[in-house]
């Protein structure tokens, strides 16, 4: 699983065309599916309250798109975004977003629903590649949805009603995450800790050299 770092986002969003900037930002801290994301309409975004209601779903089959029910019935949510995702739908909804309150949020450029092939290879591809992050997913973004969330402290079962899990298996795995990233924080600690006083042993020399 990768998962791309707050910094990565941030300049995923300043590579990518102004029109895209609320796709990255949304996927990565609220942590929509493509799909989701590509059949988002305006009545479903609620600025004031600061949520989105994730109620149906772009489907690809065969080549031909369509709208459809969420993947399961967890996937039907109400999602609270911070400001940032605020300020990027609040821009979109202004320039890019079709009108009316069946428009969707983020249509292609030419009008109708994107493709997600063309997406990938007309805007994430070359984003990816400037900024150094090759091979990326655009659904590794919603992996930092999760992890982000893990670390302000969302519980498992908020985590799964945040990214529409059905199960806690899927969201444990941003918790354990975050419990890899707090054992590398503790063994900084501990290096930290055995370099502020002289060793009183052999041992604690040893030990020390084996910690740096």
């Amino acid at each position: 699983m990768r998962c791309p770092s707050l910094e990565q986002v941030h300049k995923l969003a300043d590579t990518v065309a102004d029109r895209y900037r609320a796709l990255i930002y949304t996927a990565a801290l609220a942590g929509l599916r493509w799909g989701e994301l590509a059949g988002l309409r305006r009545r479903r975004v609620d600025l004031l309250h600061r949520t989105i209601r994730v109620a149906e779903q772009l489907l690809e089959v065969n080549g031909r798109l369509g709208f459809g029910a969420p993947k399961t019935d967890s996937s039907v949510r109400t999602v609270a975004v911070p400001s940032v995702v605020v300020d990027a739908l609040d821009l979109q909804l202004a320039r890019w977003a079709e009108p009316g309150s069946d428009g969707l949020v983020f249509p292609a450029p030419e009008g109708g629903p994107m493709r997600r092939s063309n997406f990938r290879r007309r805007v994430w591809r070359p984003a990816v590649a400037d900024v150094g992050l090759e091979g990326l997913r655009f659904h590794d973004l919603r992996h930092t949805a999760g992890t982000q969330a893990a670390i302000a402290g969302a519980t498992t079962k908020e985590l799964m009603a945040r990214l529409g899990h059905s199960s806690p298996q899927a969201a444990l795995i941003y918790q354990h995450a975050t419990a890899d990233r707090d054992a590398e924080v503790a063994t900084a600690l501990d290096l930290l800790a055995a370099s502020s006083r002289p060793p009183h042993s052999p041992e604690e020399h040893e030990k020390v050299a084996r910690l740096r």
